[in-house]
């Protein structure tokens, strides 16, 4: 085997990433989550943050690259993602698919902010320091105790989070793994230390809403093939649920629709306990996705559409997918009006190709109001 250490020692980092010390530049706080890529903690910064907001040319087209909305934010925190694997030089750090992502996507301001990414010099684990936010939008739901959200609050929630989606999808890429758990939320007079320090173009937004975790976004060209355990059970569409061999930007749509249908019902669409408990779920909600002979000439058309591949997939899989002929769109979401029904019910079709892009959800009646 190998010397590791030497390899470490005699390796140059990837581009965007430094070496240096954990400790001597950063004082941990507490724990924020535990996950399968690794951890994350919170962390006081010992040194002035002007260091990380230094608009270096070459960060430019990345999330490294500050924006000048996030020098706004005076916050000395920062939330600190540790890799657990540890890999044998640092140049294969490059290969993993969130600094992928993280130097191929510029900043946005609806995507959690990158500080920087570095490798430690003692025990060579890889870390990624980006902004801290005060909750997830999970969190923030289950504070209110059922207070709805308003009408004007709800639109800013779903645009700001329709924004960050759009922005990935531009740039030949897609999250899958879009959850209120990966949606932060923080006030945005917090954001900006004071009411008084809010951009005129802030006014509107009570909250400010970020899309993080990019440790399954990929880019839409990848040729290897794609997995099926992707994403949140509950926010997995039915292409995956079924195994297609191939998906794409739907996925995240279809996501978005379930989130949306969350923030506006404070409480999950398709809470299914396992996969099949999920797609049981989906139909009983949105209808079957083949209409049987029998109900074929009554011209009926379930809320979710119809999507004839769904057999298919279902019986390699040695399923049989039950008849139900669904809800109706007003029992689905019966608080939302007409426009916002249309938003949520476009995305969450049966079939990825019958679902919107970002771009066309973003131009319509809802948001353009």
């Amino acid at each position: 085997m190998p010397n590791m250490a030497l390899s470490y020692y005699n390796d140059s980092p990837p581009k965007h990433v430094t070496v240096h010390s954990y400790q001597q530049r950063y004082q941990i706080i507490s724990s924020l989550g535990n996950g399968s890529f690794g951890t994350v903690e919170l962390a006081r910064i010992k040194f002035p943050k002007e260091e990380l907001l230094h608009a270096h040319m070459h960060k430019s087209g990345t999330m490294l690259y500050p924006l000048e909305d996030s020098k706004r934010n005076t916050s000395n925190l920062v939330a600190i993602k540790t890799m657990k694997k540890k890999l044998p030089s640092l140049h294969d750090y490059a290969k993993v698919k969130e600094i992928k992502f993280i130097s191929s996507v510029p900043s946005h301001p609806n995507l959690v902010q990158i500080f920087e990414i570095f490798i430690d010099d003692l025990d060579h684990h890889l870390h990624i320091t980006m902004e801290a936010l005060n909750q997830n939008l999970y969190q923030l739901i289950k504070s209110r105790k059922g207070t709805r959200f308003s009408s004007m609050t709800l639109r800013s929630i779903l645009s700001q989070l329709l924004q960050a989606i759009k922005h990935i999808h531009h740039h030949q890429y897609f999250h899958r793994d879009v959850k209120p758990e990966n949606i932060l939320v923080i006030p945005t007079s917090h954001y900006y230390g004071s009411k008084d320090s809010v951009p005129s173009y802030r006014r509107n937004d009570n909250f400010i809403i970020k899309l993080g975790d990019y440790g399954l976004a990929r880019h839409v060209n990848t040729m290897r093939p794609y997995t099926g355990y992707v994403s949140t059970r509950w926010y997995r569409s039915p292409e995956i649920l079924l195994r297609q061999s191939k998906y794409d930007c739907g996925i995240d749509i279809w996501a978005y629709g379930a989130v949306a249908a969350e923030i506006i019902n404070f409480a999950p669409l398709f809470p299914g306990a396992n996969e099949v408990d999920m797609l049981c779920k989906i139909i009983q909600t949105l209808g079957s996705p083949t209409i049987p002979g029998n109900l074929a000439q009554e011209y009926w058309v379930p809320v979710g559409g119809c999507w004839p591949q769904a057999a298919t997939l279902s019986h390699a899989l040695g399923h049989l997918l039950p008849f139900d002929r669904g809800l109706t769109r007003t029992q689905i979401l019966p608080d939302a009006g007409r426009e916002l029904c249309e938003v949520v019910m476009s995305c969450l079709q049966w079939s990825p190709e019958q679902r919107p892009t970002a771009q066309d959800l973003a131009c319509s009646k809802y948001f353009s109001e």
